[in-house]
Order: C-alpha cells, then structure tokens, then sequence
C-alpha cells in the first residue's frame, strides 16, 4: 500500500495497481472564493489520471470541491457513507457527476472493495454535533496493513472501540491536528493582543485532542492531516489570528517529548510506501514558515469573492428573507425541541447605512430593531455583522453558515465569550 499526498485532505492510495483517492480538493478559490491551499500546489484536477474509487468522507467543499470533481475519471467509483440525510449522495446528484457507481457503506460496517481490500466508515463523536451530523472516518484496510483517515472530526469512544477490536495495529493514522471556524480571528470582542493569545490557546487545545487520539489507537505512523488553507481576498488580514500553524512540521516538533510518537511528514506529491517504509522522491520535508505564508496570502489579498462579482438588485428584500428563514428556524427548534437562551443580533450593512434585527431562540422571535441594539439584561447575545449581499446568499442556501464563519465572511461580538456548539449548528437552519 502506497499513499500520494496531493496537499490539504488530498491523498491517493496505490494497492495492487488499483488508485483510490481521499476526499479530492485540487482548486482554489473553493468556499466562495476565499479559501487557498497551503502550501500552495501545482497539482491540477486534470492531471490527476486514471482512478478506480474516490471515497468522500464529508461534504464541505476541502474535501469535496465541484471544481475538482468534474474533471476526474468518470469511470471510478464513489464510496461515502450510508447516513440519513446523506448530504454528499444530494451534492453528487445534483450536480450530475455520473461516475460508474456509488458505494452507500454503513457505518461500522467492513466492506470488501477488491481482491484484499477493505474499507470502513466510523462516526464523528456525538458530542460535537455539527462534524457528527456530516463528517466521518475512514479505515482502509489490507492483509498486512492499515490506514486510519480521520479527517476533520475525532473518532467516538464507539469508533475507537471499533477499530481496536477490528483492526487490531493502525500503520498510520491521518489525524486533524487544527479546525475550521472564524474564532478568533473574527471576534470584536476581542483585543488584539487577546486574539493572538487565544490562537495560541486553541492550537494547544487541538493538538492535545491529536494526542489524546494517538494514545488511544497507537497507530505506528502519525500524518498530521487536513484543514492546510488560507484565506484569500479582503479578509485576508484576518490569517494573522488563525489557529494555524504554517507547517506541520510544528506539529511533529510540538510533540518530541512523546517517544511513542512517529510521524510521517510529506511533501506535496510526495509518496509513502507502507511495506517497504519508503519515501519516493526520497526529499527531505519542507518546513514553511510564517514569512513565507504572509509573502503567498500578500499575493491573494486582492482576490474576488462570489458576492464580489455578482450584482444583486437592491429590490431583494433581506427582511423579508429574513422572516421566512426565521419561520424555519423556529420549526425546527420545536421539532427538534430546542430552547436556549441566547439571542441572535445581525447587523446587515449596505454601503453607509445598516439594518438591525433581533431573534429571541427562548421565545422564537423575530424582531426589526430600530437605532442601536438594545441593552441585554444578563441574556447572552451573539452580534454578527454581514455586508448585505452576503446574508442575502445565506438566507437563500447559496452560502452555508458554517463555511460562511471558515471563510470569515462574519464578524461576532460574542456576550459572553463562551463556544455553545449547538448554538452554531443551529444557525445553518436559517434559510428559507
């Protein structure tokens, strides 16, 4: 077995002459033109070549990017997981990318792919609600051995169980060491001095949860893997803040004192051989580092986004948008008996002047605010300011929320500073 690291989530495994590739981002600009691969590669879609199965472990668009599939081989299979809804199955069919065949495989089910292969999807912890809902991971398994792709969310207690028992040694284990959100980076009420230091503190955090990972499946070899992006355009000041470190080399230096640690460090179209324990071209890593990034994300700053090079008629109404995706919202906070006590405050800026609206998640509310925003009384509040061609492809399902915050297309002041997970999953469901 032999893995090819194409950049980001991308990688190509090689088993007896069959070419399987993981969750294919070879385009930038994805995430409504804001997002870049770091490092950057030249590797095109179109130079990809024959492949025999794609497995796709989620839908956001770094690991299943439209402008990468379209131009792949048409004859490979497609294996996801079976999940209901199964937003990957809805994406592929809706964009008519007709491969030869699509693999619904159950989760912790081990499924024979060919001659001595064989694949198996786990679950996202629960806990997390949003990476539980679409995300999963991916074991790959041959006669003599095994490969572990978490990709962005951190295996269940379930999952772990799952592949101890059934896989007995993880030869290497792709591991998220990093996570997507607008926090910090986007946050007013923060300082910059704050925003730097809370950086620091959820790159810990992230690494810790790697770690904690790492020692509850041994895996031989460790891969630091995914989220390797930039962001592009006019807020591409914000990267400063990221929780990104500029290479993953810092992972493997951040982790010398655990000698139980090894970690395989691949270059962009560099290979690993399982068996033999062979890098080919035999390179050594190459460690970028914070200059060099600043130098690259320089040269994307004036990069146009979707809601840049569409004009949309100033005729849309953005609050009465705004009623109907609230009407949803508040369905699906009874359906799903949801009630918390933080509001929801948008700022929606058009050139000079503003619009103010309020959503009570207690009372299902909405309500037009006139002037500033009122004063809280003890309620947690979440403020968010979005330019109005923006909240209007939001409200409309062309922008998802989540991506929206990874692209940092939202600025928050967050009362109090505390993360409610659910909270921002619930946001997606506001869309007519």
């Amino acid at each position: 077995m032999k893995i090819t690291h194409l950049g980001a989530s991308t990688i190509i495994v090689e088993h007896k002459k069959k070419r399987i590739m993981f969750d294919p981002w070879l385009d930038d600009g994805i995430v409504y033109g804001a997002w870049f691969r770091w490092p950057p590669s030249k590797i095109l879609p179109q130079q990809v070549g024959k492949l025999d199965y794609i497995i796709i472990s989620h839908i956001h668009e770094d690991h299943c990017s439209a402008g990468t599939l379209k131009h792949l081989d048409k004859n490979a299979e497609v294996i996801i997981m079976d999940r209901r809804p199964n937003f990957v199955k809805k994406f592929l069919d809706y964009n008519q990318f007709n491969f030869k065949k699509v693999h619904l495989i159950k989760p912790y089910e081990i499924k024979k792919v060919f001659s001595d292969l064989y694949v198996s999807f786990v679950e996202a912890d629960e806990e997390n609600y949003f990476s539980y809902l679409i995300d999963s991971g991916i074991v790959l398994k041959s006669n003599d051995k095994v490969l572990y792709n978490s990709n962005d969310c951190l295996p269940s207690t379930k999952a772990i169980k799952f592949i101890k028992d059934n896989f007995k040694q993880v030869d290497l284990a792709l591991l998220p060491y990093t996570g997507v959100s607008g926090y910090p980076n986007c946050y007013l009420n923060l300082t910059h001095k704050q925003k730097i230091k809370e950086a620091k503190r959820v790159t810990i955090e992230r690494l810790k949860l790697l770690e904690d990972t790492a020692d509850k499946i041994k895996p031989k070899l460790i891969m630091p893997f995914a989220d390797q992006f930039v962001i592009g355009g006019k807020n591409s000041y914000l990267n400063k803040y990221s929780p990104h470190p500029p290479s993953i080399k810092f992972v493997s230096d951040y982790f010398k004192r655990k000698k139980d640690f090894k970690f395989l460090l691949l270059n962009i179209n560099q290979s690993y051989d399982l068996k033999k324990n062979k890098k080919s071209p035999n390179k050594k890593f190459k460690s970028h580092t914070n200059k060099e990034r600043e130098i690259f994300i320089k040269k994307i700053s004036k990069v146009q986004y979707d809601n840049d090079k569409v004009k949309l008629n100033q005729a849309i109404s953005e609050e009465r948008l705004l009623e109907y995706a609230s009407k949803r919202l508040f369905a699906e906070q009874l359906k799903q008996n949801y009630k918390t006590n933080w509001n929801l405050l948008f700022n929606i800026k058009d050139k000079d002047e503003s619009k103010k609206f309020l959503i009570d998640l207690n009372e299902s509310k909405l309500k037009k605010l006139n002037g500033s925003f009122p004063k809280t009384n003890g309620k947690p509040c979440l403020t968010m300011n979005i330019d109005k061609d923006v909240f209007i492809m939001l409200l409309l399902g062309h922008m998802s929320w989540n991506m929206a915050d990874g692209a940092l297309f939202i600025l928050y002041n967050r009362v109090p500073n505390k993360f409610d997970p659910k909270l921002y999953a619930f946001i997606n469901y506001l869309k007519v």
